[in-house]
């Protein structure tokens, strides 16, 4: 494995680019590949993007990623509800906890939620016209 010849110059590179706050722009660069989806080949919107970026880039991300987390979760900067790009967060999380909050209202009687979805729809200009 190549780890031990680049690890002292990749070191290097991390904490110049630390302590710089700045990405060499020759690691910004990408190579940009579309990979067909699918439906008919000669139009342009069945295919999306894919970017190759040089594997440097991506270890110098993760480094700043986690310090980066790991910085606003020791300073406690993040709400409690905020789940995305967080370790052990998902969107299902906070589907689940919203269900729940939900529940627990129509089980204690608390049909504020319902009323101003009622109120909402009613608004809405073709059931008002209808009503009225």
């Amino acid at each position: 494995m190549s780890l031990p010849y680049i690890a002292d110059t990749l070191h290097k590179l991390v904490n110049v680019s630390f302590n710089e706050g700045v990405l060499p722009d020759k690691l910004k660069i990408a190579r940009v590949i579309p990979i067909f989806k699918d439906g008919e080949e000669d139009i342009f919107l069945n295919y999306r993007p894919i970017s190759i970026i040089p594997s440097i880039s991506k270890i110098l991300k993760n480094f700043f990623y986690n310090r980066l987390l790991s910085y606003l979760d020791k300073s406690n900067i993040l709400c409690k509800n905020q789940y995305g790009f967080r370790r052990n967060h998902s969107t299902f999380m906070a589907m689940l906890e919203f269900t729940i909050k939900y529940q627990m209202h129509l089980i204690t009687n608390n049909f504020q939620l319902e009323y101003l979805l009622i109120c909402r729809r009613l608004s809405n200009p073709l059931i008002m016209k209808f009503i009225t």
